[in-house]
């Protein structure tokens, strides 16, 4: 069956059981493409993220440096976020999550 444009799919039920960072990976591919996970992916995604605090921080990194780069990096991570890939990956962050930010136009 075909992929829409702009949906990102597993390709296997067990791909992020398999290997948790093509959860961040994914994340970061819609940073770059602008892509949106379809409903299935996006509980896969869930249901594995927790595992994602089994890779090393190296792989973690690097994955979310691409993440980080995507025109569409704010939505990525608010999905990162969502489906608790964030909170797997850089438990620090969870305790921003919710809290309100002040941005300074002084330089």
């Amino acid at each position: 069956r075909g992929v829409p444009a702009g949906v990102l799919r597993a390709v296997h039920p067990t791909a992020f059981r398999d290997d948790p960072l093509r959860i961040l990976r994914g994340i970061a591919r819609c940073a770059r493409d602008g892509l949106v996970p379809e409903p299935e992916t996006r509980a896969l995604m869930v249901a594995e993220a927790p595992r994602i605090a089994e890779l090393s921080a190296e792989r973690v990194r690097e994955t979310l440096d691409q993440t980080l780069l995507g025109d569409d990096a704010a939505d990525a991570l608010r999905l990162a976020r969502d489906v608790g890939a964030l909170a797997a990956a850089v438990p620090e962050w969870q305790a921003c999550v919710g809290v309100p930010q002040r941005s300074s136009t002084q330089a």
